[in-house]
């Protein structure tokens, strides 16, 4: 076999290539009650992220949409007097949450 000459000169393909200054950060900021969370967008967009909405695996999505050290921060931040965290709480903080994930995009 022959190998494929490349005349001197031509640009190698950059059409997978992406150079860092044009990439743009979906992060943005997210005040829930007094407290501040990062809101990534691409961490919504995610099939395992709803499959565990979709199985009411409430905590599981949590967790990939925020990430360990923010939903420790989550769970401080709500937990009630008895040491329990509402799953209405949990609910509307998702909700809103995605909301801001979704304007973000």
């Amino acid at each position: 076999m022959s190998e494929t000459k490349i005349p001197a000169g031509v640009k190698k393909p950059s059409d997978r290539q992406t150079a860092k200054s044009d990439v743009v950060s979906k992060k943005s900021k997210f005040d829930w009650r007094g407290t501040e969370y990062t809101v990534d967008p691409d961490l919504i967009d995610d099939l395992e992220f709803f499959e565990a909405l979709e199985g009411n695996q409430f905590a599981t999505a949590l967790q990939r949409m925020l990430g360990a050290e923010q939903y420790d921060k989550f769970k401080a931040q709500v937990k009630e007097a008895e040491g329990r965290v509402s799953l209405a709480t949990t609910q509307a903080f998702l909700e809103e949450y995605m909301g801001e994930a979704q304007r973000g995009k």
